[in-house]
């Protein structure tokens, strides 16, 4: 990209993609791997084609914070014996190193905080915790219909994957590692609709 546009700084934000990712829907070869590059690049320009240019009126950032149930009750000492269990690989240990961390935050009631940058009233750029699915993204839009919404997702990554409540049923490797309850799903929306209101 900026070989083609140097005088043009591309920013990319990955949204909501929590169910979404390449080894997921084509295989991870390193020509496969440069056409979604490629694509995503194609997009882009395509994107900033469609760009009106107007002078900032407003800028507001509002935030909200909410406190979601851990996953699963929580046995610690067996968390911890799979830390520190001989011939664990490394990213057995640090997955059960982080459900035990995220644990203790909901047991202490450390709250997810959420973010929304409004752009004179048109825009509004949602910043959302962990490994979000596309669905809270789709919510979000249909949530204010009269502005242009964008994500930036992966901020605070303590719960893993945020799944929706119908997605935990289903399973599948997403599901198996967020560390969140179902009802996350609602206080997620909920939180949504609250900072594009504001």
């Amino acid at each position: 990209a900026e070989e083609a546009e140097p005088e043009c700084m591309h920013i990319y934000f990955t949204a909501c993609a929590g169910n979404l990712n390449a080894g997921k829907y084509t295989d991870l070869t390193a020509a496969n791997m440069r056409e979604l590059g490629e694509r995503l690049y194609r997009a882009m320009v395509a994107a900033g084609v469609l760009l009106k240019p107007e002078p900032l009126d407003s800028v507001v950032w509002t935030t909200t914070s909410l406190t979601p149930e851990g996953r699963i009750d929580p046995d610690y000492e067996a968390i911890e014996a799979r830390i520190h269990r001989k011939g664990a690989t490394t990213a057995d240990r640090n997955r059960n190193a982080f459900r035990l961390t995220w644990l203790r935050r909901c047991e202490q009631g450390d709250p997810l905080t959420l973010g929304a940058l409004h752009l004179n009233a048109k825009a509004a750029i949602l910043h959302l915790p962990g490994e979000v699915f596309v669905e809270y993204q789709l919510a979000a839009q249909q949530a204010a219909p009269g502005k242009f919404v964008a994500v930036a997702a992966y901020g605070d990554d303590g719960p893993w994957y945020l799944p929706t409540s119908e997605a935990y049923p289903q399973g599948g490797y997403e599901v198996s590692v967020a560390f969140c309850e179902p009802g996350v799903d609602r206080l997620l929306r909920e939180s949504q609709r609250s900072l594009l209101e504001s």
